[in-house]
């Protein structure tokens, strides 16, 4: 009887991720649109927080002055926060970009510099219409302001742009990461953003209009400040939209150990998401009669991919040593199940454009949900912390 419950659940989960995918794949709302010689319809500021990332932000900072878009619509402005090399005489030295320098040694993190920053730019003399955030080892997109003034025109108030990994086959870390990446983005967020219940922010690439800000403030603090503002955003009735042709070109970390930190933070972002914000959104879904919200509560608990096939194998060994009878439905079932994870996997390496050598690194697979799990343990019993851990960064 349990086993035919874990059963239920994980043919569930795997046809939910397969609807996703087939929305994700036939709706249009992902096709690359025209933009055209935009006009600059909008002022935008474009918002990079940067700690002690001299040796990456002057590209990111050259990315953006080659926006397809007027230059006098659009202004950019780098938090140095808390920095202790040259990141803020680099963006002077720039001579167009605006440099926030923030000095506190209490309030450390991403989500304090962009609700100090946010409150700095309102006793601006100079008003915008939306704020754009990138980090700060990222490129944007010629296009990106384009495609997102297209968007807004739509009525759209919070969008999240693609985020496309630079360089992921320069190492099996790297790649799998991406794989990770692109599946999340192309096979799942563009069908839930069709649907009407997106919900996380991907605290990169992402463009809010100024009026949400100017009236809700910046108050997401935590180690997971992106998914903590878009689940604080869905809460108040708004939704957020997924734009894949907005794209920004980021790093990820080439080694398991540059990575380590990172993940063990978002592991400790998500715990903590799930017991702060489940409970809202299950208790909203009720009282609004709001579904979406319901299978916004749904995204925060599925877990991983990674994590997700890693659980779904172990307990098919469970059934395997506890309830094996030999040929029979159950069994075939689980190998139903396994079998259309192991498509959905393959399709997100076509979908992504993946190389032959991100191809290759699936061999590396059973290493890194290993290593996955060990991060997930530790983001567990490490998830009363708060301490933000920079990731490292390559010069790419």
């Amino acid at each position: 009887m349990l086993f035919s419950a874990i059963e239920l659940l994980v043919l569930s989960i795997t046809g939910y991720l397969w609807f996703l995918a087939l929305v994700s794949l036939t709706t249009d709302k992902h096709k690359k649109g025209t933009t055209g010689n935009c006009k600059g319809k909008r002022k935008y500021l474009i918002v990079i927080p940067a700690h002690n990332e001299s040796m990456v932000i002057e590209k990111a900072i050259d990315s953006v002055w080659q926006l397809n878009y007027p230059t006098d619509c659009y202004d950019l402005v780098v938090i140095a926060d808390n920095c202790e090399d040259d990141t803020a005489g680099k963006v002077m030295k720039d001579g167009k970009a605006i440099c926030l320098v923030r000095k506190d040694d209490e309030k450390k993190g991403k989500g304090y510099a962009l609700q100090w920053a946010f409150k700095e730019i309102n006793n601006w003399d100079r008003s915008y219409d939306a704020y754009v955030v990138l980090d700060a080892d990222s490129e944007i997109d010629s296009d990106y302001l384009a495609v997102i003034d297209r968007e807004l025109d739509k009525g759209h108030k919070v969008l999240q742009g693609f985020v496309r990994v630079i360089k992921p086959e320069r190492s099996p870390a790297a790649s799998l990461i991406f794989l990770g990446w692109s599946m999340n983005q192309q096979l799942r967020h563009t069908g839930t953003s069709w649907l009407g219940y997106f919900t996380f922010l991907l605290g990169n690439g992402f463009c809010i209009k100024a009026e949400v800000i100017n009236t809700y403030g910046w108050n997401a603090v935590s180690i997971l400040e992106d998914v903590e503002y878009g689940l604080m955003l869905r809460l108040l009735g708004f939704k957020v939209i997924f734009v894949p042709d907005a794209r920004v070109y980021a790093q990820n970390p080439g080694t398991f150990r540059y990575a380590e930190s990172q993940r063990i933070r978002w592991d400790q972002g998500r715990f903590l998401m799930m017991k702060n914000f489940l409970p809202k959104l299950l208790s909203c879904a009720m009282r609004r009669k709001d579904i979406s919200l319901l299978f916004s509560a749904i995204e925060l608990l599925i877990p991983p991919y990674t994590l997700l096939i890693s659980f779904i194998i172990f307990l098919f060994l469970i059934f395997l040593y506890i309830s094996y009878l030999g040929i029979e439905v159950n069994l075939s079932l689980w190998i139903l199940t396994l079998l259309a994870l192991m498509g959905y996997s393959v399709l997100g390496l076509i979908v992504s454009g993946a190389s032959l050598k991100v191809w290759k690194s699936v061999l590396y697979v059973p290493f890194f949900m290993s290593w996955r799990i060990l991060i997930n343990i530790k983001g567990y019993f490490q998830q009363g912390s708060t301490k933000w851990i920079k990731t490292e960064r390559e010069n790419l």
